[in-house]
C-alpha cells in the first residue's frame, strides 16, 4: 500500500494528513516532500498506536500472520511490531523465505519397472562409507522414492541381482568368463561373502546365494541428478533414462 493510499483511508485526528486527504480530493497525487513527511507522521502514529494488520500491504500481512519458527521472519515480525518499519530488501527476503517454507516437499513415484541402472563410482563409495558395506554397490535396482530437491530425487535402491557389463560391486568390466557368468569377480564375490564359482555348473548355486545376500544387504539411500530424468509424466511419475549411467 503506498503513502498516497494509507493517507487516502486514514481516519484519525492529525491535522496534517487530513489536509493531505482532502487535497487528494482535488489532486490526483502529492509532492515527495508532502509524502516523505505522511510516511513519518504514520508511522509515528502506529508506533504509538495499535497496529491493525488488515491495514498493511499483503507482503507485511504475510509476514505479520507468520506462525512458523524460523528466526529470521520472526525477527523481521518483531522489528516491524516495534518499530512499524521494514526495508524493501527485508520484506522481499521474508516473504521469500515464507513462500519457500510453504512450499511443500513433493511426494513423487517413479517408474521402477525393470529399471537397473549404474551409478557413478563417487556415489557408490558415499554409499559404502554411509551403509558400511565392504563393496561399492555400482549396479542397483530402483525400489521407491523419498525426497525431490529442486535439482535431484533420492530414491530408494538394492543392489541388482542382474547381471551387467560390469562388475555390480565395483565397476571394472567383466572379461573371463566366471565373472561375466556371476557379474563380478572372485575379490568382490568375497566382499559380498559369497562363494565363487569353480565350475560353470555352481552358477545357479551362486546366484541363489546373491540373491539371498541381496536381501540381507537390504535397501540403502542415494541422490539422482533431475539431469538424468528422461521425462516428467503428468501425475507425479518420473522415468529414468538409465543409459546415462552407463559409459
Amino acid at each position: 500500500m503506498t503513502t498516497e493510499q494509507k493517507v487516502r483511508n486514514y481516519q484519525g485526528s492529525n491535522n496534517f494528513l487530513n489536509s493531505l486527504k482532502e487535497s487528494l480530493t482535488r489532486y490526483p497525487s502529492l509532492t515527495q516532500r508532502q509524502c516523505e513527511i505522511a510516511d513519518r507522521a504514520l508511522k509515528s502514529i502506529e508506533r504509538n498506536g495499535e497496529l491493525v494488520i488488515s491495514n498493511l500491504s499483503e507482503d507485511l500481512q504475510l509476514i505479520m500472520n507468520y506462525t512458523g519458527s524460523n528466526e529470521f521472519i520472526l525477527k523481521m515480525k518483531d522489528s516491524y511490531t516495534k518499530w512499524r518499519d521494514l526495508s524493501e530488501r527485508q520484506i522481499a527476503a521474508a516473504v521469500k523465505s515464507i513462500k519457500k517454507e510453504k512450499t511443500p516437499t513433493m511426494e513423487i513415484r517413479v517408474d521402477l519397472k525393470n529399471e537397473s541402472i549404474r551409478i557413478k563410482r563417487g556415489i557408490a563409495l558415499k554409499i559404502k562409507e554411509e551403509y558400511g558395506l565392504e563393496f561399492m554397490p555400482i549396479l542397483v535396482d530402483l525400489v521407491g522414492t523419498t525426497h525431490i530437491s529442486a535439482k535431484a530425487v533420492r530414491v530408494r535402491a538394492k543392489l541388482t541381482k542382474e547381471n551387467g557389463d560390469v562388475c555390480r560391486c565395483c565397476g571394472a568390466e567383466l572379461t573371463d568368463e566366471f565373472s561375466i557368468l556371476t557379474g563380478m569377480g572372485p575379490i568382490c564375490a568375497k566382499n559380498l561373502r559369497l562363494k565363487y564359482i569353480k565350475d560353470k555348473v555352481e552358477v545357479a548355486r551362486f546366484h541363489e546365494e546373491l540373491a539371498l545376500r541381496v536381501e540381507e544387504i537390504g535397501e540403502f539411500e542415494l541422490w539422482l541428478p533431475k539431469s538424468q530424468i528422461k521425462e516428467y509424466v503428468q501425475g507425479g511419475r518420473f522415468k529414468f533414462l538409465a543409459e546415462k549411467f552407463y559409459n
